[in-house]
């Protein structure tokens, strides 16, 4: 195929050629003329691919008015049916919105007294330690107290003991003293 398109290419170029160059005739030029243009439509046509059958698209079908009156319904149902269904998309988000603001107005309720009672429990558990714990301090400070009273007694106990036990002694020493001096004296006399 590209052969045969080269050769009708050089066909075409050689008779433009010669219709340039021969007879100065005004209807030879223009027959001559016109054999170069079919020649060089004839090339174009050639250098053309051949269409294959089994590829080429069906011509589009004429749009008659029925059809058109079709297309044109069809379309109008479809406007209708979008409408609808932006209608419906519209109510469902409001219905949405409505349902979430009262789900969340509920829970902050509930949240509200989850807080309060949570607040309400805390502070009387503080309060029962705060008592437990003034009831400790003050069963310590009783038996801190009862401690030291049981230990100042046995102090003073121990003390008075060791006083008495003292001057036992001291009054044992002073009358051996007191012998050994009246002793001594009788002895110096003689």
């Amino acid at each position: 195929m590209k052969g045969v398109t080269t050769v009708c290419l050089w066909v075409a170029l050689l008779l433009a050629l010669v219709a340039a160059n021969t007879s100065s005739d005004d209807n030879v030029v223009v027959h001559r003329r016109r054999l170069s243009v079919e020649s060089m439509s004839f090339v174009a046509s050639a250098a053309a691919p051949t269409p294959n059958p089994t590829t080429t698209t069906a011509a589009p079908k004429p749009v008659t008015p029925a059809l058109a009156k079709l297309t044109k319904k069809q379309q109008k149902a479809k406007n209708a049916a979008d409408k609808k269904k932006a209608k419906e998309d519209k109510k469902k988000a409001k219905a949405a919105a409505k349902a979430k603001k009262a789900a969340d107005k509920k829970k902050a309720k509930e949240d509200k007294k989850k807080a309060k009672a949570a607040a309400k429990a805390k502070k009387a558990a503080d309060k029962k330690k705060a008592k437990e714990d003034k009831k400790k301090a003050k069963a310590a400070a009783k038996a801190k107290k009862a401690a030291d009273k049981k230990k100042a007694k046995a102090a003073a106990k121990a003390k008075k003991a060791a006083d008495k036990k003292k001057a036992k002694e001291d009054k044992k020493k002073a009358k051996a003293a007191a012998k050994a001096k009246k002793n001594a004296d009788k002895s110096a006399k003689k």
